[in-house]
């Protein structure tokens, strides 16, 4: 019987009515989420909000750069952004690239500082080409070189902005550096 509960089928769960397209997959914890998001509108709304609200911050900032990622992080709070900060220290169990991949299947927009980072450009390498929804706002401490050639081809990629210190950057946040997407709908 198929009831809305996700139910087994050839070793994948089926996550819809039967009225509807069919969505499965082969984990209960993601069947359930997934059930959850699809027939409870206002969950799928809250998660559409964070999402919408929501900003990748990449850079890779050693203890003498901390400073830009607390000011940046800081500045996108005053402005109803939530931050969502990216160090590429340490990743964990997942490799740097999946990680990055993931959070920013997250977000509508990512700021990358690519100051003395070619770890940014690499991840972003692996994200720009295929994800036009992303709106991706490169930032560089002036004086930089800045590898950023590859990425000018692709409109969602903003105009590289420099700036002289953190101050600055975080001026230039507040100012409205960063436009929310339109909503669709």
């Amino acid at each position: 019987m198929r009831s809305g509960v996700a139910y087994e089928a050839k070793r994948e769960l089926l996550v819809t009515p039967p009225d509807e397209a069919e969505v499965r997959t082969d984990r209960l914890e993601v069947a359930q989420l997934l059930y959850t998001m699809l027939s409870n509108r206002k969950i799928s709304d809250i998660v559409d909000a964070v999402v919408a609200g929501s900003i990748l911050i990449l850079g890779r900032f050693q203890l003498e750069r901390l400073a830009v990622l607390e000011q940046c992080a800081a500045a996108l709070r005053s402005q109803g952004w939530v931050p969502i900060i990216f160090n590429f220290e340490k990743p964990g169990s997942r490799t740097t690239q999946e990680t990055v991949e993931m959070l920013a299947s997250l977000v509508h927009y990512i700021l990358a500082d690519i100051t003395d980072c070619r770890s940014v450009l690499q991840e972003l390498r692996s994200i720009v080409p295929d994800s036009p929804s992303i709106t991706v706002q490169p930032v560089i401490l002036s004086g930089q070189p800045g590898m950023w050639d590859f990425f000018k081809r692709y409109p969602w990629v903003r105009k590289t902005v420099k700036y002289r210190d953190s101050d600055e950057l975080s001026r230039r946040l507040i100012d409205g550096l960063l436009k929310r997407p339109a909503r669709s709908g």
